[in-house]
């Protein structure tokens, strides 16, 4: 149960290493206690790859030099990503061991991202509709980030309540509506020549009464 793809066992020198890659930073504390640490390059590799995709556009001409230089930084980003996600679950495990992969949602998310991007790649232009889920790559922040994760997790929890409040603010936008109706419908309209005060005698020079053209209550 505890062994990574059921051919790793914990102890092995394969999982020790992964381990020891995963967990490492420049002071050689574990889990990242320097400003140079494994995660913290996977955040720079995010970060490089995310601005490279702004400067994608449906003008660009295939085949040219920018075309070829953002094609080779996606290609060299998504070969950090997948190597990234295979030492992690050699590390921790797929999904059966106690400290899973699989078992973290932000895991999970991160390894759709990075499988379609894999996909993208190996595939070409068979899977070409999977090239949008690219944008979700710098969703791949919010596992790398505690206070990220905390403040999305806090966010869909509150979603309901935010729901209820919505709905409250509605309601009451609603009522205002039809107060605003009852006593102002007809009273923003004027005359087009001079300052006739009804539409009878508005009509009577040859003028149009109209509302204006932003702004009235009639419907």
């Amino acid at each position: 149960r505890e062994w990574s793809f059921l051919l790793v066992p914990p102890e092995s020198r394969l999982r020790r290493g992964a381990r020891h890659i995963t967990s490492c930073s420049l002071e050689g504390v574990v889990s990242g206690g320097g400003m140079v640490s494994f995660d913290n390059l996977i955040v720079v590799v995010i970060l490089f790859s995310s601005g490279a995709m702004a400067f994608e556009s449906c003008d660009m001409v295939p085949g040219s030099h920018l075309a070829r230089t953002l094609e080779a930084i996606n290609a060299v980003a998504t070969v950090v990503f997948v190597a990234e996600m295979v030492l992690k679950m050699t590390a921790l495990g797929v999904a059966t061991t106690s400290n899973a992969y699989l078992s973290s949602g932000w895991n999970r998310l991160d390894c759709f991202i990075v499988t379609s991007s894999l996909l993208t790649i190996v595939l070409g232009p068979a899977v070409r509709a999977l090239r949008v889920l690219r944008v979700l790559r710098p969703l791949r922040l919010i596992s790398k980030f505690g206070g990220m994760r905390v403040v999305i997790t806090l966010m869909f929890k509150t979603m309901p309540k935010v729901v209820d409040v919505l709905l409250v603010a509605t309601f009451i936008l609603l009522i205002f509506a039809i107060l605003g109706v009852q006593l102002f419908a007809g009273r923003f309209a004027s005359c087009s020549r001079g300052e006739h005060l009804d539409k009878a005698a508005c009509e009577a020079v040859g003028g149009l009464w109209a509302n204006p053209a932003f702004g009235n209550f009639d419907d």
